[in-house]
C-alpha cells in the first residue's frame, strides 16, 4: 500500500502474528476478502490462507472493495477499506489509511488477540 499509517505492534508470536491479526480482522468484517501481499493470490476466507508461507495480507473488507482496489488504487470511495499486514521478525506492522473508529477498533482486536499469555505486544505509531 502506498501512504497511509504504519502501526507497529511488537510481539513474540512471529508469523503467527499474522494469521491472529488476520483473523480479528475477519470477525470485525464478516465479508472480508483476502490477498497474498505479494503475489496479489485472493483467498476468499481467512482460513485458507498458508499463513506459514506468507509475510504480507490484504484484508478488504468486502469483495467490492477488493474490485475498486484492483481496478483504481487507493481512490476516495474505498478509504479504510482494506487493512494491510506485514510480519517481520518481532514486529507486526498494521497500515491503515485513517485512524478512525473503526481502524481503531480493528487495532484492539488485534491486540487482544496477541496479548494472551504466550504473547507480547507494544504499539509505535510511525
Amino acid at each position: 500500500m502506498i501512504g497511509g499509517i504504519d502501526i507497529q505492534l511488537r510481539t513474540t508470536a512471529g508469523n503467527e502474528s499474522l494469521e491472529i491479526a488476520a483473523r480479528a480482522i475477519a470477525q470485525l468484517w464478516p465479508d472480508s476478502v483476502f490477498a497474498d501481499g505479494e503475489t496479489g493470490e485472493p483467498y476468499q476466507y481467512v482460513w485458507l490462507i498458508p499463513f506459514s508461507e506468507v509475510e504480507e495480507v490484504f484484508i478488504y473488507r468486502d469483495s467490492r472493495s477488493a474490485e475498486i482496489w484492483s481496478e483504481k488504487g487507493a481512490v476516495p470511495e474505498v478509504l479504510n477499506s482494506m487493512i494491510h499486514l506485514l510480519v517481520d521478525p518481532g514486529l507486526l506492522t498494521v497500515v491503515v489509511d485513517k485512524r478512525d473508529h473503526e481502524m481503531n477498533a480493528a487495532l484492539e482486536a488485534i491486540k487482544s488477540g496477541l496479548a494472551d499469555d504466550i504473547h507480547s505486544v507494544s504499539v509505535s505509531m510511525e
